[in-house]
């Protein structure tokens, strides 16, 4: 239901929408900062998780930077190293590196329109020189029409395990593409980074090495070729994990993309304008009153059932949409579609948080059957210890990480995962993960509110046993 919902509100996947490009200016923010000329590193990591919008703000930072740099977009269809057996991060930051600066030479070479072919030849021809000495063997070359300098393709297949680059000097490419892109910088955009460098998710060396070839990459040629990366899951999550040191991802290098309720009711009151085109209206509930009735109570109820953030909103409003016909959606619209978007968003749970917590969606729907509504930080305690101590790992050993973990540790993983919120001090509003990545403070709280979503389902397996 999910995928194949209508798409009046907009496609929910970012790669295929054409009609709506409209998000709140959350994304202007994170562009400004992406744009500032303030010296020292910028931030290479854009993160949120699945569903918050980082195809879709990837989609428009490419637009954008079009104008001015030679920009490309890769993602695990178009460029996508194998998956090798690394062991250690130094290893794969040498290999990673070569490889990123391999993929542009290339690039470069078949988009020779941007630059003269003679500053091309005299850039890339010693790189490529100096390459085909120190890895022999270990590439193919194919042939580019017009030019008389190949693409040089690393062959996976013939690198050892204890491979280590040492004979590439470190300067070769900025020596050689500087001046070359002094002309026409370059800015390369990687989508599903976890996917494009694969085994990341099963190999934290991966994950260090190829972080750090970018970073270094990016400080190496100052603003001249610039790397930006789109993991689908939280690096800082991975770090921690792995018991490392995250000054890769410290704030001055990280971005997380976060929603607030009133990003969420901007971005249909955004798309509704597109639609409809009104005239002088600019109360935002008026502008939904063109497409919805009751207003206020649909705008909570659809806020209150969003896990992801922008991906559920549209969803729900789309597949209330489908519902509801040429006639204005309704409350009852909302609820009837609910059952269908409750069971399908169990069911990816557990595929969206397999790589850091496996059968977790499994839990939390176990869990959610004690577990409802507010519920102190004490009692919460009780149903995890209870629920420990009743694991039979003889029948669900994929869940020996949720009996090694203490109690303030579950906590924070609830929190990640959107089980459970709290009360924010300010305003009263419940927090969501997707609201606030930050985890430091969580197991500080008193009072938890576990998310609606939960609650629903609770309610509709009570309604089930009465029929």
């Amino acid at each position: 239901m999910m995928a194949n919902g209508v798409d009046y509100f907009g496609n929910i996947n970012a790669r295929w929408e054409q009609k709506f490009r409209l998000y709140p200016d959350i994304f202007d923010k994170i562009m400004e900062v992406l744009g500032s000329n303030n010296s020292g590193v910028k931030p290479y990591i854009i993160s949120g998780i699945k569903g918050s919008g980082k195809t879709a703000l990837k989609r428009i930072l490419e637009e954008q930077y079009k104008q001015t740099y030679f920009c490309r977009s890769y993602d695990k269809i178009t460029m996508l190293i194998p998956p090798i057996a690394i062991d250690n991060s130094e290893s794969y930051f040498h290999l990673a590196s070569n490889w990123l600066l391999i993929e542009i030479c290339n690039t470069i070479l078949k988009s020779i329109d941007f630059y003269d072919i003679n500053e091309v030849k005299n850039s890339i021809g010693p790189i490529w020189a100096k390459i085909r000495n120190a890895l022999t063997g270990l590439f193919d070359e194919v042939i580019v029409e017009g030019i008389d300098l190949r693409l040089i393709k690393l062959n996976f297949d013939r690198i050892p395990k204890k491979f280590h680059i040492s004979n590439i000097p470190e300067d070769l490419y900025e020596n050689n593409l500087k001046r070359l892109l002094q002309k026409k910088p370059v800015f390369i955009l990687i989508d599903d980074f976890d996917s494009v460098f694969s085994g990341a998710t099963d190999n934290f060396n991966i994950v260090d090495g190829a972080l750090s070839a970018v970073a270094n990459i990016n400080e190496r040629f100052q603003g001249l070729l610039t790397i930006l990366v789109f993991p689908k899951i939280s690096l800082s999550l991975l770090f921690r994990k792995n018991g490392r040191d995250a000054d890769q991802i410290s704030p001055n290098r990280y971005i997380d993309i976060s929603w607030s309720e009133s990003n969420l009711i901007d971005l249909i009151t955004r798309r509704i304008v597109e639609i409809r085109n009104p005239v002088n209206i600019s109360d935002p509930n008026k502008v939904w009153e063109l497409e919805f009735d009751d207003v206020v109570t649909i705008q909570k109820l659809i806020v209150s059932m969003s896990m992801n953030g922008p991906r559920d909103v549209i969803n729900i409003a789309n597949l209330a949409k489908a519902n509801a016909g040429d006639d204005k959606i309704k409350l009852s619209n909302v609820k009837n579609i609910l059952n269908g978007y409750v069971t399908e968003k169990m069911q990816l749970l557990n595929a969206q948080y397999s790589l850091l917590w496996k059968k977790i969606g499994d839990i939390v729907r176990k869990l959610s059957i004690e577990v409802s509504g507010k519920i102190s930080k004490e009692d919460l305690e009780i149903q995890l210890r209870k629920f420990n101590i009743n694991i039979d790992l003889r029948v669900y050993p994929e869940w020996l990480w949720f009996v090694d973990s203490d109690l303030d540790e579950l906590i924070k993983i609830l929190y990640q995962v959107g089980f459970i919120g709290y009360k924010s001090d300010t305003n009263s509003k419940i927090i969501f993960f997707f609201n606030n990545p930050d985890i430091s403070d969580i197991i500080n709280k008193k009072q938890f509110v576990v998310h609606k979503i939960f609650s629903y389902l609770r309610r509709s397996r009570a309604t089930s046993k009465k029929r």
